[in-house]
């Protein structure tokens, strides 16, 4: 599955090159391409942690299926989740079963991770590190 995607987004790259080339700017091609990469990669969120600035929300990643959420306290609500290729999307599905579906805006690995959640609102995150070990 994952080398018929990767031939499709490869002939799809091939066959629209002109008219993207023409029509985004070097930015929003880097941003697509940034996007593709993390989904092509499979795995790259796995063993990452993600935090605002203001540390009011975090994510993190824990393996290729699951992590925990940090939205304002410092108690995790764990979750799995699911990268959508086709639409650019994480899906979070907690332990009570409900679920969010985050757009991901923006991603340059070990830099910065945006995420539009489902209320709306939009968090630019940075790697987290552990400065004290």
């Amino acid at each position: 599955m994952k080398k018929k995607f990767l031939l499709v987004a490869t002939i799809m790259t091939a066959v629209s090159s002109p008219a993207t080339m023409t029509s985004c700017s070097e930015d929003e091609i880097n941003t697509a391409l940034q996007i593709l990469e993390l989904f092509l990669s499979g795995n790259e969120l796995s063993g990452t942690a993600w935090i605002t600035q203001d540390s009011m929300f975090a994510i993190e990643f824990t393996n290729g299926t699951s992590g925990n959420l940090y939205d304002g306290t410092s108690t995790a609500i764990p979750f799995t989740y699911v990268l959508d290729t086709e639409n650019n999307t994480l899906t979070l599905t907690y332990s009570d079963n409900s679920s969010e579906v985050m757009t991901v805006v923006t991603y340059t690995a070990n830099e910065v991770l945006q995420l539009k959640r489902s209320n709306g609102k939009t968090y630019e995150l940075y790697p987290f590190s552990d400065a004290e070990e």
